[in-house]
């Protein structure tokens, strides 16, 4: 089985701007380059800030209406007007950004990026250099391992559980693994279905003979896998 995919592999080249790059430039350089995350460096070219179009989005939504009174705004709420005013990369940007070292597996990533609720990451080295951005489509592309690099590590998780490869059958098609019971084994397949859903590609597990909707009938006649 493969150790997984790594940051490094699916991460793309960032897009890196000066944090006096004007607001228009921005806009320029977001269409340009075909992008929705700017990396702000200073000139040492350290990562200090990011500018996703969400942030330049806010120009759009002026005038803003004003707020009963400056205590009761929100942080965020605050922190949007003062971007929507902003005219330089230094103004719009959000900080701290959350980075990832390119050696983190790509599944890990994926997990921080729901935790801190961001469709970007940052990708540094060791003196915070930004070197890669992920986007949740780079990690999405995961799922879409050829079926039979998912199924060759389906069958190494299952021979390094029962030591062998005799005992249970794989069959993977659109990203479905299908398990077949072929010798008397310890533990039930449904058991160890939630490690086989961790082999990144595999979008479900399903155990021959318990179908589940139209979609699964329809493969296991195509598999033969039916009891």
């Amino acid at each position: 089985m493969s150790g997984g995919t790594l940051v490094g592999a699916v991460m793309r080249r960032p897009v890196v701007i000066p944090p006096g790059m004007w607001f228009r430039e921005m806009v320029r350089t977001t269409r340009d380059r075909d992008t929705d995350c700017l990396a702000i460096t200073n000139a040492s070219g350290t990562l200090i800030g990011v500018v996703t179009d969400e942030d330049l989005m806010l120009k759009l939504v002026r005038p803003w209406p004003q707020s009963r009174s400056s205590e009761s705004e929100s942080r965020a709420r605050r922190a949007e007007r003062r971007k929507a005013a902003g005219l330089t990369a230094l103004e719009l940007m959000s900080q701290p950004v959350v980075t990832v070292d390119p050696e983190l597996p790509a599944v890990e990533a994926g997990r921080l990026m729901r935790q801190e609720n961001v469709r970007h990451l940052l990708v540094v080295d060791q003196h915070r250099h930004p070197t890669g951005v992920v986007h949740r489509s780079d990690l999405l592309g995961l799922i879409l391992r050829p079926d039979d690099e998912v199924c060759q590590d389906v069958e190494d998780l299952l021979a390094r559980r029962f030591h062998t490869t005799e005992a249970v059958g794989v069959h993977v098609e659109d990203g479905v693994v299908v398990l077949e019971q072929k010798l008397d084994i310890p533990l039930l397949l449904e058991d160890i279905g939630p490690d086989v859903e961790e082999v990144e590609g595999v979008v479900a597990v399903r155990t021959a003979g318990a179908p589940a909707g139209d979609r699964w009938e329809g493969l296991a006649d195509r598999t033969g896998y039916r009891t």
